[in-house]
Parts: structure tokens; sequence; C-alpha cells
């Protein structure tokens, strides 16, 4: 009995000994999956990773190109503002051809997100405008008034790239003498 109770005890060690090493396996195996899947993740996030530092260095890209264009535009404008000045002191026929170039400029200037600040008779802001130059007035009603724009300025896509060069109205100041 004794002999039948060990043979016994020693079967049932035998299959809780196989049983853990059964699970020991099983454990390791999923051990093995979950250390290949944080690999693959791992691998993903850095591929992830490159090709965001890819894409931000794209857009950096895009963004000098865009202050390029930009700038290109803003000389251009200025060109054309000479030409405009220069052709309103003699030939009519260009100032008109001008005009026409600019009507056409500015339907694709406001599709591009570009304004410009180029209206005189309005009020001076100075976020939009750089009073260069202040003319005297007797008409108070023309206080801080846009007289003449010398070189437009720019709003694009909501902020102002260049402010502009202005004259502005200011009420002449009475002599104390005339007061009296």
């Amino acid at each position: 009995m004794l002999f039948g109770k060990r043979k016994e005890e020693e079967q049932k060690r035998l299959e809780e000994a196989e049983r853990l090493q059964q699970q020991l396996s099983d454990i390791q195996k999923d051990l093995k999956k979950q250390r290949m899947a944080v690999e693959n993740i791992t691998d993903e996030w850095e591929d992830f990773r490159e090709g965001e530092e890819s894409r931000i260095g794209e857009l950096l890209d895009w963004k000098n190109q865009e202050d390029n264009f930009i700038q290109l535009f803003e000389e251009y404008q200025e060109q054309l503002e000479g030409l405009k000045k220069y052709a309103g002191n003699g030939d009519k026929n260009l100032f008109q051809q001008i005009q026409l170039v600019e009507e056409k400029l500015e339907k694709k200037r406001r599709m591009c997100g570009i304004s410009q600040i180029a209206e005189a008779g309005r009020p001076v802001d100075y976020d939009l405008h750089e009073v260069i130059q202040v003319l005297e007035t007797d008409n108070p009603q023309l206080k801080e008034t846009v007289a003449e724009i010398y070189s437009p300025g720019y709003i694009y896509k909501g902020k102002v790239r260049k402010k502009a060069k202005v004259s502005a109205y200011c009420v002449k100041e009475k002599d104390t003498d005339e007061r009296e």
C-alpha cells in the first residue's frame, strides 16, 4: 500500500510537473509573440517618426518657397507701381494699359489670399500704414486721413506682410495770436 501510494504520488507529481512544464512552454510562446509584437510596433513607430521628419522637412521647404514667391510678388508689384507713376506723368496709353493689368491681377491676388493696402482717403491705421510725410490742413475732418499712397502695402493670409507708405493729414494748429 505504501508502495502504491508512493507510486500514485509520484504519478501526480509527474503529471503536475508536465502540466507546469506545459504552462511554462505556453508562457514562453506568449512572451515570444509579445516580444515580436513589441518589435513590430517599435519598427512601425520608427518608420512613422522618419516619415514625420520627412514631412516636416517638406513643409519647411514649401514655407520657404511660399515666402520666396511672396517676395517675388512684392518686387513685381513695386516695379509695376513705379511704371504706373512714370506713365501717369506722360504716356496716357501706357497708364491705361497698366491699370488694365492691375485689374486683372487684383482677381489673382484675391484668389491667392493677398490684399493690397492702397486706398487714400481712409483713416490712418498704424498696423497697416507707415506715415512717411505729414501734410497740414485746416479741415478737421481730414485729421489723420491718408492723403496719398507712395508705396502700397500687402496683407497675406490675414497678416500684414508690408505696411503701405503714405502721407497723412494733420490739422494745422492755430497760432496763439489768432486765438486771442
